[in-house]
């Protein structure tokens, strides 16, 4: 959603809840807004799993460096 602010310049809204857990959080710090425990432990616990793609979906240069990666975890 778009608006103009009090200097005619484009504003956009996005809602809180759309946005990821540590934003919300930095938001709640940014405005003195005060969360209980059980609110703060719950937008911290959750956390977002990253995308797992097949390994041909990566580029050659991309599987090098995944490959060199997991040799030097392996280590």
């Amino acid at each position: 959603m778009s608006f103009l602010n009090s200097r005619n310049r484009s504003e956009y809204a996005f809602p809180l809840a759309t946005q990821s857990n540590d934003i919300q959080l930095k938001y709640y710090e940014q405005h003195g807004l005060t969360l209980s425990a059980p609110e703060k432990t719950a937008l911290q616990k959750v956390k977002l799993l990253p995308v797992q793609r097949p390994l041909d979906s990566y580029t050659d240069a991309e599987r090098e460096k995944i490959g060199f990666w997991q040799d030097v975890v392996d280590q």
